[in-house]
């Protein structure tokens, strides 16, 4: 646990800085009295802090070192966030790419069911040109050539 004060730590540093605590609650789009209690606590956030900075042009990291480790779990549990994300795209991407696989090779098993079906149907020579001719149209029609 921490020895300092964080919200005292930032209303020194932002009062020493001459900044208006109106200028900045309504930066921050609170009250004053908002503002005000989040001095009051002891163990302000890192990502209040932060912002709080970056308005006021101050780096609280002197003043917080514990921010630095902060910030640090922060970019981890982000990057641990956006591998799931991606993890999950990935699998959203092979599930849409399995469904067309699958209904392709139901288009041609049934096509394959077609052409054996005809082919079962050919009982004498004769009807070798007729296969023929079936074969071609097929051929013909799904552009297998």
């Amino acid at each position: 646990m921490n020895n300092y004060h964080r919200g005292q730590i930032v209303e020194k540093v932002i009062k020493g800085d001459g900044y208006k605590l109106k200028n900045l609650a309504l930066k921050l789009g609170v009250s004053r009295g908002t503002l005000y209690k989040y001095f009051n606590q002891a163990d302000l956030s890192s990502e209040f802090i932060i912002k709080l900075g970056r308005i006021i042009k101050h780096d609280f990291r002197q003043e917080i070192p514990s921010l630095v480790e902060d910030m640090r779990e922060k970019k981890v549990e982000k990057e641990v966030e956006n591998v799931d994300d991606k993890h999950d795209e990935f699998n959203r991407e092979l599930e849409q790419e399995l469904v067309t696989v699958q209904r392709k090779y139901y288009e041609l098993l049934e096509e394959y069911t077609n052409v054996i079906s005809f082919l079962v149907k050919i009982s004498t020579e004769k009807q070798f040109e007729a296969l023929n001719a079936r074969i071609r149209e097929l051929i013909k029609h799904k552009n297998f050539s």
